[in-house]
């Protein structure tokens, strides 16, 4: 990334083949359209080109600073197909957006920057909470403390209840 800041563009490819695929997966899966995904991720390694400067690898992972670039564009592109729908886009071309999945996307964005980054690492990134302890340099019991938390606000938020909610967290 050293590289890419710099200007040099052979090094943003070789960050692109390294990330590529698994933010690719992540952007499939929130936004349920390959084609979008195709271009959120285009959308993601430019801004990932412009905006290399601001990247410090002592607050986050590469991974997990391109996966909450993709988060950030992926719920651009869903609000923007929410509002292409709520005004009738007489193109018909985009489904309208799973409404659980905008649920769980404004459930995660009313989390506090902790709490995100942790879930995001977590669930996205698929850290181990031993790594995500050590990337945020905090004891590994609140990690998992701020993880449940994070979890238990977003069961809150979404309404679930029940026993099925207490199963949702991954075991590490």
């Amino acid at each position: 990334m050293l590289r890419v800041q710099t200007g040099e563009e052979a090094a943003l490819r070789q960050v692109y083949d390294l990330h590529a695929e698994r933010l690719f997966r992540i952007l499939a899966l929130l936004l349920q359209d390959h084609h979008q995904a195709e271009d959120v991720l285009q959308q993601v390694f430019l801004q990932a080109w412009q905006t290399a400067a601001s990247y410090d690898p002592v607050r986050a992972p590469l991974s997990a600073w391109l996966t909450s670039i993709a988060r950030s564009r992926a719920l651009d592109a869903l609000r923007r197909r929410r509002k292409e729908t709520l005004l009738g886009d007489p193109s018909g071309i985009d489904p309208p957006p799973q409404p659980d999945r905008l649920d769980l996307l404004g459930a995660l964005a009313d989390l506090s920057e902790l709490e995100r980054r942790a879930v995001e690492l977590s669930y996205f990134g698929g850290f181990p909470h031993r790594e995500i302890a050590r990337l945020l340099g905090l004891p590994l019991g609140t990690v998992k403390s701020t993880i449940r938390r994070a979890l238990r606000k977003m069961r809150s938020e979404l309404g679930e209840e029940g026993e099925h909610a207490k199963d949702a967290a991954p075991h590490r």
